[in-house]
């Protein structure tokens, strides 16, 4: 398989598992311009040095983050017997990651949802109302969902009677139940006139009635949270993220279960599967994120017969 369509598959199977990619993707298409489009065997391990280096003027965090990028394409399809061996330089010492996603307390949520309203007003051109952020932002910390998921919806996904969502992904698909909360606020926004003037089978519209892009959603949010006021100082790489409202909705979750006295290792492998995760080991980065008064509790739970905050 020549690289170029390597790569075009690679990119449209991380996008199927709900991911954006764009930058990943961005990456991949100045590599296979680089190299050239040749077959994947071709590729030599001073071509791949030279990319890396970028004309020698990478740093070492642009360069572990390129090569880690190069090394899981590569490794993709050499696992489908498209590429013999890795051809990649000898690896530079990884700087350990900081990076820690953003948990919304309660109290930054509830300033959040009501601050859509003038986030989305004034003189500003926007592609979506403030009505159709809110419904979008409080479907994520509602349900879990992802962000793609969320914008790829289809009307005949929303099973109302039923009370399901059926989320979409190339090659296979789930369907999550939704409590009252999400059934009511998914109805309230049928009856917007952006949904009812629009015949469209994308169930969130822009103004203009069509889908609705992620930069389309991600630039006023960005907005909302300078006017809500939230913002991290403690250091952490980056600002708070939609994706963080999925995070938020699985520690909040797991949290009332503890509180409630109820058995969380019973409850882990329901909620990896309303989650679409690809299993139980996958759980380990939100039960890292709950407070710390449950550690004790969470030392004690055992994910495929590893122990979790072993070292705490």
């Amino acid at each position: 398989m020549k690289l170029a369509k390597a790569v075009a598959i690679y990119v449209r199977r991380k996008r199927a598992q709900g991911l954006h990619y764009a930058q990943a993707a961005a990456i991949l298409g100045r590599f296979v311009r680089r190299v050239g489009d040749k077959h994947l065997n071709f590729i030599r391990e001073s071509q791949i040095s030279s990319f890396l280096a970028n004309g020698s003027t990478a740093n070492d965090n642009t360069w572990i983050s390129r090569y880690r990028l190069i090394r899981a394409f590569l490794e993709y399809w050499r696992l489908r017997g498209q590429i013999k061996t890795l051809p990649l330089p000898p690896r530079r010492r990884e700087i350990p990651r900081t990076f820690i996603p953003y948990i919304y307390t309660r109290t930054e949520l509830q300033r959040m949802f009501k601050a859509t309203a003038f986030s989305c007003s004034g003189r500003r051109v926007n592609a979506i109302d403030s009505l159709t952020l809110r419904t979008l932002l409080l479907l994520i910390y509602g349900t879990g969902i992802q962000i793609n998921e969320a914008l790829a919806l289809l009307c005949v996904d929303v099973d109302l009677q039923g009370n399901f969502l059926t989320l979409r992904r190339v090659g296979k698909s789930r369907r999550i139940p939704i409590g009252r909360d999400v059934h009511r606020l998914l109805i309230d926004y049928m009856h917007l006139p952006v949904r009812k003037q629009h015949q469209n089978a994308v169930f969130f519209l822009t103004v203009g009635g069509g889908p609705i892009g992620y930069m389309a959603f991600y630039n006023p949010f960005r907005r909302l949270c300078r006017y809500a006021g939230i913002a991290r100082y403690d250091g952490g790489r980056y600002q708070p993220r939609i994706r963080d409202l999925r995070f938020s909705f699985a520690v909040h979750r797991l949290t009332s279960w503890y509180k409630q006295g109820i058995d969380v290792e019973r409850m882990l492998l329901p909620l990896s599967e309303y989650l679409g995760e690809t299993g139980m080991n996958s759980m380990e980065k939100y039960l890292a994120l709950t407070p710390d008064r449950f550690r004790k509790q969470l030392g004690k739970l055992r994910l495929d017969g590893v122990d979790l905050y072993k070292d705490s």
